[in-house]
């Protein structure tokens, strides 16, 4: 069964859009979005009705509340329920507080110029949500270690890459791993001193910039990441310097990829070219389900005794034939910059001044 669609124009650009968390959702379903490339930005919180299988046409979202924003949104997080991180291309970050009951956004905290470049504020690029501790990566190559309610950086890793970082994803409780303009995956441990990471990974063939990164999320080794080129790019941290597995699909920039957490052989991802894709890779993996059968193995092991033949996204292969790829929206000209997932559904936003919903997206 194809997935419900629903579109609700909001008259601005939209940069990023974040479901709050399932564990805090009570009858509606709660989305954040942020603005860019207007005169004035904006961060809005709105409300959908819950939908079931049998509900036939998609509920218009209710806005609750919103509140301008310095600079283009780069990033936008909840922090538990009722806090929400945003990003700025002015090189802040800022803490809100949200009240769904009064409909209300409040400033909590801010931080000013965290990137910088020739003394001129430079664009926050991403943040790692860890607890109350927040990793933010910067244009000017730098990452900073943020704590709620300390209005300096406990850690200040300047200059740490030679590039822009364009996104980062954690893999361990204080590992993380970004995504550079110049295609290149480095691997962060934040307890070690300095500013040099702990492994480098790199594309093949020609450069080509990094603009998403997510983590497998059982498999915290196996990380994709989406390219300026439109490849995507899957490595095995543990062995492998390049990528394990390499696709084509897109035709512009892959603004954002993102495994689905409760069925990771099904990862999303969108694109500049105007395409929100769902890559199907279970017929894979029930091929290595049978591989390890075979050999005796049982089919779901230990996490620390999985071998990368468990995973199917660990093919060894480039363009594999098995992966199923369909495109969830109607073919469009202007670029699909985000989406966040949530169960079933699938909120974007796009260069067209508008948010699409999909309920009930097919991952079994």
């Amino acid at each position: 069964m194809a997935a419900k669609i629903g579109v609700k124009f909001i008259s601005k650009k939209v940069s990023k859009t974040r479901w709050q968390p399932e564990t805090f959702q009570n009858d509606n379903d709660i989305f954040a979005t942020g603005s860019w490339d207007n005169n004035v930005n904006e961060i809005e919180v709105w409300s959908l009705p819950k939908m079931s299988h049998l509900t036939t046409e998609v509920a218009d979202p209710e806005y609750l509340c919103g509140c301008d924003h310095i600079g283009d949104v780069t990033e936008l997080k909840f922090v538990g329920a009722n806090r929400l991180l945003a990003s700025s291309s002015t090189g802040s970050v800022t803490l809100y507080q949200l009240q769904t009951r009064s409909k209300t956004l409040t400033l909590d905290q801010r931080w000013d110029k965290l990137h910088t470049l020739c003394g001129k504020g430079s664009a926050c690029t991403s943040i790692v949500v860890n607890g109350s501790d927040f990793i933010t990566t910067g244009e000017d190559g730098s990452l900073k270690v943020l704590r709620m309610g300390q209005q300096e950086p406990v850690r200040s890793m300047d200059c740490a890459d030679s590039c822009c970082i364009n996104a980062a994803v954690q893999v361990k409780n204080h590992e993380i791993v970004t995504a550079n303009s110049r295609g290149q995956l480095k691997q962060w441990d934040l307890r070690q001193p300095g500013n040099q990471p702990v492994n480098i990974f790199l594309l093949t063939g020609e450069q080509s910039g990094l603009v998403s990164v997510d983590r497998h999320p059982s498999q915290a080794h196996v990380v994709a990441a989406g390219g300026e080129d439109g490849c995507l790019n899957v490595w095995d941290l543990r062995q492998q310097k390049y990528p394990a597995t390499l696709f084509t699909s897109h035709d512009g920039p892959v603004w954002d990829v993102c495994f689905h957490q409760s069925s990771p052989d099904h990862l999303f991802t969108c694109s500049n070219d105007g395409s929100l894709l769902h890559w199907d890779n279970s017929s894979t993996s029930l091929h290595s389900s049978s591989i390890l059968a075979s050999h005796g193995l049982p089919e779901h092991p230990p996490h620390t005794e999985r071998s990368s033949v468990s995973c199917s996204w660990l093919s060894g292969e480039t363009g594999q034939s098995d992966v199923q790829i369909n495109s969830l929206l109607p073919p469009s000209t202007m670029s699909i910059n985000c989406f966040d997932i949530l169960g079933q559904n699938i909120v974007c936003g796009t260069d067209g001044e508008a948010v699409y919903f999909l309920y009930g997206i097919n991952t079994r």
